[in-house]
């Protein structure tokens, strides 16, 4: 095989080997429901071209120990981006499937002379510190607040990107670096991320809720993502206006701001653990776990998942009282039969940059 011919069944294998760190042939097999026999070639065509590597021996119950096999992590790098209307985050992974190098750019990014020559100049200025990543770069994808029509360029992005809008992001900046760019909404590859490296036990099918500077929700349906007709599925933000209040951070900002409350300068201060029991972080919180358990019912009412999942932005301590608050909510009286909600999990990514390191799990995905 050529070195990037891959198949799904071949990108199935690298998968369970980047969830696992390293497996036994027969491991492989028994975890893919493939053969012995069919894990030996794959995987042996996957060593020939430089994407596998031997690891350490796993002593099995009979017979002599067997070679466990791992990604190469020198076989390449893959960025994920983020980009926010004050911030630009970036993480880059190499071929195993480990962040190598994360940062996070601060500033106004609402309007910029050239949105690719902003990307780029970020990217070109992590890869600096990255000789080895520079030059094996395979791919780069971008997390956005955006909205698809069927095609990979998005019709609308949120207002605080309002200018990035009708810029064709990707073919300008993979003209810039000399590799596929994919564009994707920060909500799917957040949930992208969870599937590929979230709990030790993934789920196959899980609707994921996720709360940056607005809401968003992705449906990952038997170890797929779902993007449904247009690419905007489990875009569940489309069901609160944006005249209605929005369980979002920014909305979190403007409630605590006007109760006159310090504000730490980033999500991952540790001074939001002292501010989640004020009195104004209290009500926020039962607001925007009522206005959340809603949106999840119609979801379990419309989809039935097996498991829901809380991730994104919002500082930890806030996202954590909020999954409490959320589960202790009851159906209205009304209801006479009413549904309950399968369980709600915090996010179990490494870094609180979901949507940056979920892009980077696409982008690993795809090479």
């Amino acid at each position: 095989m050529e070195k990037r011919e891959l198949t799904a069944t071949h990108r199935k294998l690298l998968g369970l080997l980047r969830r696992s760190g390293s497996l036994s042939r027969s491991a492989l097999a028994a975890a893919s429901g493939l053969t012995t026999a069919a894990v030996s070639m794959m995987t042996r065509d996957m060593l020939n071209v430089g994407l596998l590597e031997e690891s350490d021996r796993a002593q099995g119950r009979r017979g002599p120990p067997q070679i466990n096999l791992r990604p190469a992590a020198h076989a390449g790098y893959v960025l994920g981006v983020y980009a926010e209307y004050d911030l630009i985050c970036l993480i880059l992974m190499d071929y195993a499937g480990r962040c190598v190098a994360e940062t996070t750019l601060h500033g106004d990014f609402r309007v910029v002379d050239s949105v690719a020559d902003t990307l780029a100049d970020a990217i070109h200025t992590l890869l600096s510190t990255q000789p080895q990543a520079r030059e094996r770069l395979l791919a780069v994808s971008l997390a956005l607040p955006a909205r698809f029509d069927g095609g990979a360029m998005p019709v609308w992005i949120a207002p605080g990107l309002a200018a990035w809008r009708g810029v064709d992001i990707a073919r300008q900046l993979s003209d810039r670096l000399g590799c596929p760019v994919l564009v994707e909404n920060d909500a799917n590859c957040a949930a992208i991320g969870e599937l590929h490296f979230g709990s030790a036990t993934p789920d196959d099918s899980f609707f994921y809720l996720y709360i940056g500077k607005g809401i968003g929700g992705a449906l990952i349906l038997n170890g797929e993502l779902h993007r449904g007709r247009q690419g905007n599925a489990g875009e569940i933000g489309a069901l609160r206006t944006r005249a209605q209040s929005r369980p979002s951070f920014d909305d979190l900002h403007a409630c605590l701001q006007a109760a006159g409350e310090p504000l730490p300068a980033t999500t991952a201060d540790a001074n939001w653990q002292a501010l989640v029991t004020s009195p104004a972080a209290e009500r926020w919180i039962q607001r925007a776990a009522g206005e959340l358990y809603r949106l999840l019912y119609t979801v379990t009412a419309l989809l039935d998942p097996p498991s829901l999942y809380l991730g994104g932005t919002l500082p930890a301590p806030f996202m954590a009282e909020l999954q409490a608050a959320v589960m202790a909510q009851t159906p209205t009286p009304d209801d006479d039969a009413p549904l309950t909600l399968p369980p709600l999990r915090l996010s179990t990514l490494p870094t609180q940059n979901s949507a940056a390191f979920g892009a980077a799990a696409l982008a690993l995905h795809q090479c």
